[in-house]
């Protein structure tokens, strides 16, 4: 018999605190499909959880799409996670490969992130820079005459209890820049 050609599709996908959102491609980078869940951070309810956020976005897209799972190929899934540190990305990895392993769905290659790296990745596109991302949660990232700056991995914490974003933002900026030992003589 003759094996029925799969439509080979890539996805993106944005996990949160509180919602995780996916959007499906074709090669051309044109968008055929999005679809929300709930949270994926796996600090807030399980890695499992999270893993079922995620499918559950993602096959809201395929819906959105009129597909079925079983009847497409993924060429990439691309992850950015809230909560993907580097101390818990391999074991993340590995759950989600199982998961799609249980659930038959066909994919070449899989990425996961940091939400914060993505952001910076797209926001500056691996050039120097500071992302904030203020949402649940707060997170800063950034590269800077060669280093990495994290608020994840910054020694001093600061407990932000209030404020809006503008102003999250701003103290994460200036303790990025602190940890980077920046010379600056203008303002933040």
């Amino acid at each position: 018999s003759v094996a029925e050609k799969k439509n080979l599709y890539y996805v993106g996908v944005d996990g949160g605190g509180t919602k995780t959102k996916c959007v499906i491609s074709d090669s051309n980078g044109n968008i055929l499909g999005t679809g929300i869940a709930g949270s994926s951070n796996p600090n807030f309810k399980g890695l499992y959880f999270a893993c079922g956020s995620v499918l559950l976005s993602i096959k809201k897209a395929l819906d959105a799409m009129h597909e079925d799972v079983h009847n497409v190929q993924f060429a990439c899934i691309c992850i950015g996670l809230s909560g993907a540190g580097s101390k818990n990305r391999s074991e993340i990895n590995k759950i989600f490969l199982k998961y799609f392993q249980t659930f038959n769905i066909s994919c070449a290659k899989l990425k996961i992130y940091s939400d914060a790296l993505i952001a910076w990745h797209g926001a500056f596109r691996a050039e120097p820079g500071i992302v904030v991302i203020t949402g649940t949660g707060t997170q800063t990232y950034g590269r800077y005459a060669g280093k990495e700056v994290s608020s994840a991995s910054m020694k001093e914490k600061v407990m932000l209890l209030r404020g809006g974003g503008f102003h999250i933002g701003l103290y994460a900026a200036k303790f990025c820049l602190k940890d980077l030992k920046a010379q600056r003589k203008d303002s933040i």
